[in-house]
């Protein structure tokens, strides 16, 4: 797992239950997410630091109201990402 609820919930600064299964949703399409962006499973561990910081960035921009600041670091960490899943 790239990132747990308590760390999600934490990064996202939610701290009540309603949102826990869509939160849980969200973690559990990173993995797929990044492995077709990238053609890599970035899932196994140890977790790429890299990795986990894009997870929180991703999460942020999926439950909350995604901006083009957010939407371009996004893709500058996929884009460093691509090359390391090719090495």
């Amino acid at each position: 797992m790239i990132i747990t609820l308590a760390e999600a919930k934490n990064l996202l600064r939610v701290d009540f239950a309603e949102d826990d299964t869509l939160i849980q949703t969200l973690i559990d399409t990173i993995p797929e997410y990044l492995e077709n962006k990238t053609g890599k499973a970035w899932d196994i561990e140890p977790i790429n630091t890299l990795v986990k910081t894009l997870a929180g960035f991703l999460l942020r921009s999926w439950y909350e109201e995604s901006t083009p600041q957010l939407d371009k670091v996004i893709d500058n960490i996929i884009a460093t990402l691509t090359p390391m899943a090719r090495a």
